[in-house]
C-alpha cells in the first residue's frame, strides 16, 4: 500500500490470522490497533518492505524509519528503502517491490 494504503496494509497484516504472501508499505506509518504486537510473530516468514522519502512533507521519514527498526527488533527481516524525495513511489521503490513480489511468489 501507499500512504493511507500502507497504514491499512500494516494494520491488517499485524492483526489478522490469515496467511499473507508479503507486506509492502510505501510512505506510510503504523496504526497501532489492539493486538497488533502479537501479530508480529506471524509475519517473520516473509520480509516486509517499507519505503519513505527523506523530504516527505505529509508523513515524517523518521517515523517510518523508527517503525522499520521496531519491526527488525521484533525479528522481522525488513527491507528498508529510504530515498531522497517526497511523498512518492520512485524507481528504486518499484524495483524493491518487484524483487519482494518475485521472492514471495516463488
Amino acid at each position: 500500500g501507499f500512504s493511507q494504503g500502507a497504514m491499512l496494509a500494516m494494520a491488517v497484516a499485524f492483526t489478522t490470522d490469515r496467511p499473507l504472501a508479503g507486506l509492502v508499505a510505501m510512505s506510510g506509518t503504523v496504526v497501532r490497533r489492539p493486538g497488533w504486537r502479537a501479530g508480529l510473530a506471524r509475519r517473520t516468514q516473509h520480509p516486509p518492505m517499507l519505503s519513505h522519502g527523506t523530504a516527505d512533507r505529509l508523513l515524517a521519514h523518521d517515523v517510518s524509519e523508527s517503525w522499520a527498526r521496531e519491526l527488525e527488533a521484533a525479528g522481522l527481516d525488513v527491507r528498508w528503502v529510504s530515498f531522497p524525495g517526497g511523498h512518492a513511489i520512485p524507481r528504486p521503490v518499484v524495483a524493491a517491490t518487484r524483487t519482494l513480489l518475485r521472492d514471495a511468489l516463488r
